[in-house]
């Protein structure tokens, strides 16, 4: 149930009337929206609902639509449903969207940024011809070796997202494209061309890369509540160096969904969570990974859908703490300070048990926020007791198979 992460989506996610759900039922989209409004200084809450989708779909509209989006999606879930998320994933710029929703970086800022990370891709290819397009039924390898071969230094094609073994998107020069499409349908692969005007994780944004660090470097960076996960570099965030690198890199560095996907298997996760406009990485992960459960939660009206879903009744909730609590007793101490385990383990322990004990004495049901310090609380002995990682993850499946809610993979700032 906790064992879940959520992915921010990005390219082909927008449409006109995105987001008019979750505006004509929470304040506080209403106030996200307005928020857009005055960082962007025009009406873009008229662009969204209204269009034309044209102009929606230019890289410096798409960019803060999704994240705006993204934003307004990942607070109404942590009001009405509560379930906090393992950790964050952002494909393409959706990282951006990760970061805005981890707290790392402020909503309007990442607005801003959004918007003029799509003016300064635009801008350095006023004077190229470009493209993107999505090639579908030809495996990795010989894409790689297609996109080689119809390559010059002066115009080429590369891979920029691979989403799973028979979809990858390719991106850069708008002939070098083309002639890996016809070389595509004689191979009886096919092709899909994306309405984009500037070929993300592609070198022909290569300048792009200085240009947005010195506007990232500009910004407040803060400490992360959630955990990001970098589609691009497969690994987690730690630090601002880490936002201002990563970002500003993922003009030309491409992006692994599979890898990713096989990340979340080792960790155990079992059910992702799309926050954005439509369905697109919900759709490749029921299609291409099914070692998952995924959702999406993407207008307004999903949200009873979800709440059924993801309820954590007060007997569920009851038999997690409990467990917790018998696991962290009959754990082995495998640390010799004492002085160590007294201050930290039986301080955390003494406490969520009292709170089980009134909880059960009374029948007044568990709160959520209780459950979640019942898991810190056990995932805190483990690591105090030294627990080995083997009989780690035995422990969580005991618990309700392999979750853990909080990893300390992002580092205050």
């Amino acid at each position: 149930m906790f064992n879940n992460v959520f992915l921010f989506p990005g390219q082909g996610s927008q449409y006109v009337g995105m987001g008019k759900s979750f505006y004509d039922n929470s304040s506080l989209a209403r106030k996200r929206f307005k928020q857009a409004d005055k960082v962007l200084g025009f009406d873009f809450t008229k662009l969204c609902f209204e269009g034309p989708y044209s102009e929606l779909s230019k890289a410096e509209n798409i960019q803060p639509a999704v994240l705006l989006i993204s934003v307004i999606a990942f607070e109404a879930w942590m009001k009405k449903i509560e379930i906090p998320p393992r950790f964050l994933i952002g494909h393409s710029f959706g990282e951006l969207s990760a970061l805005a929703c981890s707290g790392a970086i402020d909503f309007e800022d990442a607005i801003r940024i959004a918007r003029l990370k799509g003016k300064i891709a635009v801008a350095l290819v006023q004077d190229k011809s470009v493209a993107m397009s999505v090639i579908k039924n030809i495996n990795q390898k010989d894409l790689e070796k297609i996109c080689e071969k119809v390559s010059s230094k002066e115009e080429f094609a590369s891979i920029g997202v691979i989403n799973s073994n028979n979809q990858i998107t390719i991106t850069g020069y708008k002939d070098a494209i083309e002639k890996v499409h016809s070389i595509v349908n004689k191979k009886g692969g096919e092709y899909q061309k994306i309405n984009t005007d500037a070929p993300f994780h592609s070198s022909v944004l290569r300048e792009g890369v200085n240009k947005l660090k010195k506007e990232l470097n500009k910004i407040k960076i803060n400490s992360f509540k959630y955990p990001v996960f970098s589609s691009t570099r497969l690994s987690f965030y730690k630090n601002s160096k880490d936002v201002v690198d990563i970002i500003s890199n993922s003009y030309i560095e491409m992006v692994d969904w599979i890898k990713t996907m096989e990340f979340l298997k080792k960790e155990n996760i079992d059910t992702t969570v799309e926050l954005g406009p439509q369905k697109i990485l919900t759709n490749i992960v029921s299609e291409n990974y099914k070692d998952f459960w995924p959702y999406s939660f993407s207008k307004y009206g999903d949200i009873d859908f979800l709440l059924e879903k993801f309820n954590l009744s007060g007997d569920k909730k009851y038999n997690i703490v409990s467990k917790c609590l018998k696991i962290a007793v009959c754990l082995k101490n495998n640390n010799e300070n004492e002085l160590d385990y007294e201050k930290k383990v039986i301080k955390s322990y003494n406490k969520v048990f009292k709170e089980f004990a009134v909880s059960k004495d009374k029948k007044i049901e568990l709160s959520l926020n209780q459950v979640i310090e019942a898991l810190n609380m056990l995932d805190l002995i483990m690591k105090i007791k030294k627990v080995d990682s083997d009989e780690v993850n035995e422990r969580w499946k005991e618990v309700f198979g392999g979750v853990k809610i909080n990893n300390n993979y992002g580092q205050e700032i």
